[in-house]
């Protein structure tokens, strides 16, 4: 079926807000990036961390290599870029697997020597599966957090068990891996179910976004490092949007491939307004006015989730709607009730599986296809997102 003309609509009445610029400040989701002096320049990490501290970026995490050390102190390279991370104001991470833990020569007892360095929190890697070495280094006197490997430990449980017996549960928390090699990363369902153990028990989880602007040493010939396999083909944009539409995590970060400063500003935007972006696009048809319109409104679900179609019930009664386009919608089809909607008009719909056409229904867009479990996300209502055209 062709699209009907559209109407005019001389009575859009524009109540949403306009997309907000970045503002100064930290958001309450820290944000992080990560640094590994073996495989970045000395110029691309003085501008990642100069573009990090103008993003509201709070964390920088730091990859540990033997080779930064002799006789288990730090060589000058190395020093040098704690001393300048510190005084720049973030809080500083090591990133260190077991074998070069014991390698350089630290002492699970006496974290002293990373103190000293600046860093205020150890990320573990692989190994550090004995839960009594992990308790004995959450009960340091320095105040340094000790990062899990979240959905990489065998026993959980029994982790969080030890920690609460004999730990220090205030110095614990879990951030889960990146994967660089492409169809390694974990499943949807394990990230969720993971998460929520952990935060059951009150512990704070940190996550990494996708980026598809490097790609890894480890693993040259793919780009992509998210957590979630699912999202390795993602932009940061949607990423971003689908992670803080799961309302599950304390930390957001780019893991070892650097992202663009494009897709820090996207993490940065996703993050302190609390808004999701999903990008659709729209029928040329449309008219101007009433795109605009549905383009400055904060939409937000209900919360009592329709079985067939996402409901947003924001623009209702904004604009007088005549029917236009009331075609079949195809799954993700953008849709708008008209007058013939009566009270209904103006509520802005998005198809969860193909339905049929209803003359009280114009189907005005298409979510991008890449978009669709996010639609899924947003689908419980508990927060709000907005529309962007994609060209």
């Amino acid at each position: 079926m062709h699209p009907q003309m559209p109407p005019t609509y001389p009575h859009t009445r524009s109540s949403g807000r306009s997309r907000r610029p970045i503002q100064g400040g930290f958001p309450m989701t820290k944000l992080a990036i990560t640094i590994d002096l073996l495989s970045m320049t000395q110029d691309r990490i003085n501008t990642y961390l100069h573009d990090a501290k103008a993003l509201a970026y709070s964390e920088v995490y730091l990859v540990m290599h033997v080779s930064l050390f002799h006789r288990g102190k730090a060589d000058e390279s190395l020093a040098k870029l704690c001393a300048t991370i510190r005084q720049s104001g973030f809080r500083l991470h090591a990133m260190i697997t077991e074998e070069t833990f014991n390698e350089v020569g630290f002492n699970r007892n006496d974290l002293k020597p990373l103190a000293d360095l600046g860093f205020r929190a150890l990320r573990l890697e692989s190994g550090f599966e004995r839960h009594d070495y992990v308790v004995t280094l959450t009960q340091n006197t320095y105040g340094i957090l000790i990062e899990d490997n979240g959905l990489a430990l065998e026993d959980p449980i029994g982790r969080i068990k030890a920690i609460q017996a004999k730990g220090n549960l205030k110095q614990y928390s879990a951030v889960h891996p990146y994967y660089v090699h492409p169809d390694t990363g974990c499943s949807y369902d394990s990230c969720v179910n993971r998460t929520r153990l952990f935060k059951s028990t009150g512990i704070e989880v940190g996550v990494w976004v996708n980026t598809l602007a490097s790609s890894s040493p480890a693993f040259p010939l793919a780009k992509g490092c998210p957590t979630i396999e699912s999202q390795r083909h993602l932009s940061t944009n949607l990423s971003a949007s689908e992670l803080v539409a799961m309302n599950l995590f304390d930390t957001l970060g780019f893991g070892v491939n650097p992202a663009s400063r494009e897709e820090m500003e996207d993490l940065t935007r996703v993050v302190s307004r609390n808004v999701v972006e999903v990008p659709v696009y729209f029928q040329p048809e449309l008219e101007p006015h009433l795109k605009e319109a549905l383009l400055q409104m904060r939409f937000k679900a209900r919360s009592d989730s329709a079985a067939q179609i996402l409901r947003a019930v924001q623009f209702r009664q904004h604009a007088a709607i005549q029917p236009f386009n009331t075609i079949n919608r195809d799954r993700l089809s953008l849709t708008i009730d008209n007058h013939l909607a009566g009270p209904y008009e103006g509520e802005m719909q998005i198809a969860l599986k193909n339905l049929p056409s209803t003359p009280y229904t114009n189907v005005i867009g298409q979510v991008d296809l890449t978009a669709g479990k996010l639609v899924d996300l947003l689908q419980a209502g508990k927060i709000n997102f907005v529309l962007i055209e994609q060209s």
